[in-house]
């Protein structure tokens, strides 16, 4: 697959080798495709990509990020067996700001927990996930928030512009968003605490 676009990466055309058009399995033109052009349409100067989970707590967002296994498909269900209804994301999240404010949006690209929304919510903390035998959670210093995220995200080794604005971009989102590293158990309590985390910071 080769996909040609213009430098907007607004108009283009992709092209498929035509021996795999011929077989009976299913052909998924814009996968990965379509999570490139993402990723680098966000990298000119528009937000980031970040491995994460996305919830909307009555107006608050909150962004769970990990590495594959560190528990955002657990969270968000968490958040659900709770009542939770505004799970936007178990896998990717969009980070923007627009307007002086950062925003969280919801992808299509969902994790085993199969929770993707077109929906977005004001960013009002990240934190950052580690399995744990007791919840705990700690805020996290300018210089660690970034490099954790930075880790966390999918940015455009290929492209220098790209790169520098990632970079960029998550130190406004540190300095502006309160970041934390969250060790977490698997059960329904780690809710109430964020919740009341959140109310004694």
């Amino acid at each position: 697959m080769v996909g040609v676009f213009d430098e907007t990466l607004s108009i283009g055309e992709v092209y498929i080798r035509s021996d795999r058009c011929q077989r009976e399995e299913l052909v998924q033109p814009m996968y990965p495709l379509d999570e490139l052009l993402l990723v680098n349409a966000l990298a000119q100067q528009r937000g980031v990509l970040l491995h994460a989970s996305l919830v909307d707590d009555g107006g608050r967002g909150w962004l769970f990020t990990g590495q594959s296994g560190a528990g955002k498909s657990t969270m968000a269900a968490l958040w659900e067996r709770v009542g939770t209804t505004g799970i936007y994301s178990d896998d990717r999240v969009v980070v923007r700001r627009e307007n002086g404010q950062f925003w969280a949006y919801g992808t299509p690209w969902h994790g085993t927990g199969h929770y993707a929304a077109p929906h977005r919510v004001p960013l009002s903390g990240i934190f950052v996930l580690r399995h744990a035998g007791e919840n705990a959670c700690a805020p996290l210093s300018p210089i660690s928030g970034v490099s954790q995220l930075f880790a966390r995200c999918f940015p455009t080794f290929w492209n220098r512009d790209g790169l520098n604005f990632t970079m960029a971009f998550l130190e406004s989102v540190v300095a502006d968003v309160p970041c934390f590293d969250l060790g977490f158990k698997p059960t329904e309590e780690i809710v109430a605490f964020v919740r009341a985390f959140d109310s004694s910071v």
